[in-house]
């Protein structure tokens, strides 16, 4: 099956490649009793997934199904990504700071231990309406955990046991924190610490 390529991806198909499009398609209704799939339901928006390098609220099916790097319907205006802003640090206020700092620290364990992360593949997305919250620390501590587990992470053995240690520091300030808002300033200082370690920046030793 050929894919015409226009400012856009679709499905259409040249007139001499049609009657081989429908005898395959004919044949595998026959054979699996199912049945064509609308191409309209392919675009539909899929909410909470982010594969490859799509944001949450853009994700379509067909981007689910087979590759990230196509348009899949025609952009509309109100479409059109509004051009990214440069926040100047000066601008921000402490708390706001201390809360990306920790985030900042999650972010980097994340992609020391996710592959897909360092190749560019995957992207890690944080929203933060400034504020620190501990039911959600205690989630991504929860994945960070999972990823730790073998044979799932990839780097090597001596940087993992860094990456558990650092995980154990964070557990122990997450559980002597009373609750919302604010990071302690030890977690802030925990955060800074682990940040400036160059551990996120090293290559991954290989594991034997």
């Amino acid at each position: 099956m050929g894919l015409v390529r226009r400012e856009y991806a679709d499905f259409d198909l040249l007139p001499d490649e049609q009657p081989c499009a429908e005898w395959i398609s004919g044949d595998i209704e026959a054979t699996f009793g199912c049945e064509r799939m609308p191409p309209e339901i392919g675009t539909v928006l899929v909410p909470d997934v982010m594969p490859g390098l799509r944001l949450p609220g853009e994700v379509r099916l067909y981007d689910c199904l087979f590759t990230d790097y196509h348009t899949w319907v025609e952009p509309s205006p109100s479409d059109e990504r509004v051009p990214g802003v440069r926040i100047e640090e000066s601008n921000l206020t402490e708390v706001l700071i201390a809360v990306l700092t920790v985030l900042a620290a999650l972010c980097h364990i994340l992609r020391t231990l996710m592959p897909e992360m360092q190749s560019g593949s995957c992207c890690c997305v944080v929203e933060t309406d400034g504020v620190l919250r501990k039911e959600h620390l205690i989630e991504a501590l929860a994945k960070i955990h999972v990823l730790l587990e073998p044979p799932i992470t990839p780097c090597g053995i001596a940087a993992k046991r860094e990456l558990e240690a650092a995980t154990r520091e964070l557990e122990a300030l997450v559980a002597g924190w009373d609750g919302e808002g604010e990071p302690p300033v030890s977690m802030v200082a925990w955060a800074s610490s682990f940040l400036a370690s160059g551990l996120v920046d090293s290559e991954p030793e290989a594991s034997s």
